[in-house]
Order: C-alpha cells, then structure tokens, then sequence
C-alpha cells in the first residue's frame, strides 16, 4: 500500500476523528480552563506589582516627607540650642558684671574702711609716740619734760 492508501484507510479516519473529538474535549474543559486561570493569575500579579510600585512610591513620598520634617526639625532644635546657649551667656555676663560692681563697691568701702582705720591708728601712734617720747625725755633728762 501506498502512503495516500494509507492515510484514507477506515481506520486512521476514525483515529483521526477520536484524535480531532479527543482534542476538542480537551481544549474546551482543560485547555480553555487553563488559558483563562494562567490570564486570570497574570493580571493578579499585573495588579499586586502596581499595588507594590504604588505602595513603594506612597512610602518614597511619605520617607521624604519625614525626611523634611527630621531635617526641619534638626534646624530648630539647633535654632533653640544657639538661642539659649546666647541668653545663657548674656545672663551669665549681667550677674558677672554685676558681681563684679558688687565686689568693687565692697572693696572701695574695705578701702575706705581701712583707710579710716589707719587714719586712726595712725593718730593713736602719734599721739603715743608723743607720749613715749615725753615719757623717754623725762627719763633721760631726769625732769618732767614738756
């Protein structure tokens, strides 16, 4: 027999009608079904990676406005810092200089204070020294002197 004898043989007809049925069985219930589940899961996956790419995005925005806010927040606290570290500094200078008037007044009134003191002791000695001095002439001399 001769290929052409062959292929239109009764038998391979009908092995290729079950074939053709089989295929079409196949494709409807198995096939089909498969096609729509493999589309049906690549738009899932197309969805959740935009889902991702969106919420990736949300949290870079919401990162940099942190960001901002940190660095905004840095500046202020240093602002704050500076500004009390000066009025610290400006306090500091008020009671020093008015230290400093304090202890002037109190040693220009020591030195007052101490000059009248040795204004006096000053007066005592002479005057004691006068005496003395009487005293040690009439000793001396052997006489009441002066």
């Amino acid at each position: 027999m001769d290929l052409i004898g062959q292929i239109t043989s009764p038998l391979v007809l009908v092995q290729l009608g079950i074939l053709l049925v089989l295929y079409s069985l196949l494709k409807v219930f198995l096939f089909d079904r498969y096609a729509d589940l493999y589309d049906e899961r690549q738009k899932r996956l197309a969805q959740g990676s935009e889902g991702v790419q969106n919420i990736a995005g949300e949290v870079e925005a919401l990162t940099g406005k942190i960001e901002s806010r940190l660095k905004d927040a840095r500046a202020e606290a240093l602002k704050n810092r500076l500004a009390a570290r000066e009025e610290a500094l400006k306090t500091e200078k008020t009671i020093l200089d008015e230290a400093r008037a304090g202890v002037q007044v109190r040693l220009s009134a020591a030195s007052k204070e101490l000059q009248a003191q040795t204004e006096t002791a000053r007066a005592t000695l002479e005057k004691e020294s006068r005496r003395m001095a009487s005293v040690l002439a009439s000793k001396l001399l052997g006489r009441q002197a002066g």
